[in-house]
């Protein structure tokens, strides 16, 4: 029964999220670009129909358990349409004086031309109530603007990539690319929890 109750409180939660984002806030949200060396608009940040959204954070296993297979899916629907961002995490009074470093290290590790933008005051964070990392959010442009259509976690085993029985990022996407289905999904996220002001 609790878990019941948690559900739909989540679920009512991720709906206030889709509505106001509907206000059209999201698209104004303005983050880092680490490689451009610029600010960026959340509304510029892809020219392409879907957006995945991945929240990063230093120091967490989950997100290093996950690379090799968000890069896997990062390669495989990029051609349909499907940018991969990363947006880190991690509070800005927490970010010591190695961040450029740490953030070098990161970058190395995603596929060459994928965006790497930093959240320093948690506008976005907030804005789509993330909780943790890596949570990942698929947004699908509607008339210019960004619609959330999941948020979740990115599969169900975040130890062993082989024994994974619900890959539900993935089978959004290919629901997506393939039916053109937006549908809202969500789900739960095993990963590092994102302190927050």
């Amino acid at each position: 029964m609790y878990w019941f109750i948690q559900r739909r409180i989540f679920l009512l939660i991720v709906a206030y999220s889709v509505l106001t984002l509907a206000k059209g806030q999201l698209t104004d949200v303005e983050l880092y670009d680490v490689k451009g060396d610029s600010l960026v608009r959340m509304g510029q940040v892809s020219t392409d129909d879907y957006l995945v959204i991945v929240f990063d954070k230093f120091q967490c296993p989950y997100v290093e358990r996950y690379q090799s297979r968000l890069n896997k899916l990062n390669t495989t629907y990029r051609s349909k349409g499907v940018e991969f961002v990363y947006v880190n995490a991690d509070k800005s009074d927490n970010l010591n004086r190695t961040i450029k470093e740490m953030l070098l290290r990161r970058i190395s590790k995603i596929i060459l031309d994928t965006k790497y933008l930093l959240d320093k005051d948690g506008e976005l964070l907030s804005l789509l109530d993330i909780s943790k990392a890596p949570e990942v959010c698929v947004l699908s442009r509607k008339k210019g603007k960004w619609e959330v259509i999941y948020q979740g976690g990115i599969d169900d085993n975040p130890l062993v990539a082989q024994d994974a029985r619900n890959k539900y990022l993935e089978n959004v996407l290919e629901e997506v690319t393939t039916d053109g289905k937006t549908k809202l999904i969500t789900n739960k996220s095993a990963g590092c929890v994102i302190l927050k002001d």
